[in-house]
């Protein structure tokens, strides 16, 4: 993402909206037993986690965040109902950063979660979150119709 202070700021700002998407992604997949989630942090204006900067003296907008951002997607492009998504053979890797002591030592490489594109409908939205970009990742996507016979393969790459 590049060097010196811009790049790492970069490299951080998308490291948020990352970790925020694996949240919204764990809360979506838990939705029998969570029965409302929420962000905390809505509005702030010194954590680099909210969703929402406010400049304190007023000279400046409020501007979404990563977090924000992300929210906003999730809220303007899923719905309130999961399509069941089986992953295998999903590669993992060492997570190095840990709070207290919560996080697990690996995680996937690939998190995805997909909902009808509208209700009763049978295309759907699918976002993958891609948590290790050190190279390339083909990923297959097979459907199947009405009736449980195959569709075909969707093909999605990075």
């Amino acid at each position: 993402m590049g060097s010196g202070v811009e790049g790492r700021a970069a490299e951080f700002a998308v490291a948020k909206g990352v970790g925020a998407a694996g949240f919204v992604h764990a809360m979506m997949r838990s939705g029998d037993v969570i029965d409302i989630g929420c962000q905390s942090m809505l509005i702030g204006m010194g954590w680099g986690i909210s969703a929402v900067f406010a400049d304190p003296t007023g000279v400046k907008d409020p501007v979404y965040l990563p977090t924000g951002q992300l929210t906003a997607f999730y809220s303007k492009h899923h719905g309130d109902r999961l399509v069941r998504v089986e992953m295998a053979g999903v590669p993992t890797y060492e997570q190095p950063y840990r709070m207290a002591g919560s996080a697990r030592k690996k995680v996937a490489a690939l998190d995805v979660v997909a909902t009808p594109a509208r209700p009763l409908s049978l295309s759907m939205r699918l976002s993958q979150l891609t948590r290790r970009w050190s190279r390339d990742r083909s990923v297959g996507i097979p459907g199947r119709r009405r009736g449980g016979s195959p569709s075909g393969a969707g093909q999605a790459q990075r």
